[in-house]
């Protein structure tokens, strides 16, 4: 009987047991996060790697009606693009810890004006050298467009009174 429990566990260590921990998150850092019409904002995407080796990137940009991609650069040590906005990155390289993935340009459209814009990426995967692939949380970052009312709505001094215009630009 011990001879049989002694061979049972002997089999059961020999079976591979695999385990794959990695985990991480995702970053957007944006410049500037207030814009106006027509203007250009630079995000760079910051990935975090716990517990693992990434050695492929991929999400889904995702913005709201305001906004449109203008362009998406990789950080040098990446293969592949961000076309359609969707990215898809592989590297030879095992990244670990902290990490940029590259950097998304974004274009504020034609009259839009004091909104509140969202750029998001979704559906982030990384995957590792043996193309194992991991589900990494969404991330969004939240973008003011100022409106283009820049006129004064009121004016008051403490002597005297004024006949306030907003079209007026100067006073005697």
């Amino acid at each position: 009987m011990k001879m049989v429990f002694k061979l049972i566990i002997f089999i059961i260590c020999l079976i591979p047991i695999k385990t794959f921990a990695l985990t991480g998150n995702v970053e957007i850092s944006c410049n500037p996060v207030n814009a106006k019409e027509n203007d250009v904002i630079t995000c760079s995407i910051i990935a975090n790697a716990i517990d693992g080796e990434v050695t492929g990137f991929s999400a889904d940009i995702v913005l709201s009606s305001g906004l449109e991609v203008d362009s998406f650069t990789p950080d040098s040590s990446w293969q592949g693009d961000g076309s359609a906005n969707k990215i898809g990155l592989y590297t030879a390289e095992n990244k670990t810890d902290k990490f940029n993935i590259g950097v998304l340009k974004i274009r504020v459209k034609q009259n839009i004006a004091d909104s509140s814009e969202t750029i998001s990426l979704n559906n982030i995967i990384y995957s590792d050298s043996e193309f194992n692939k991991v589900n990494i949380s969404n991330v969004s970052k939240n973008i003011r467009i100022a409106s283009l009312n820049n006129y004064l709505k009121s004016l008051s001094i403490n002597v005297g009174s004024i006949n306030f215009n907003p079209n007026t630009l100067s006073y005697n």
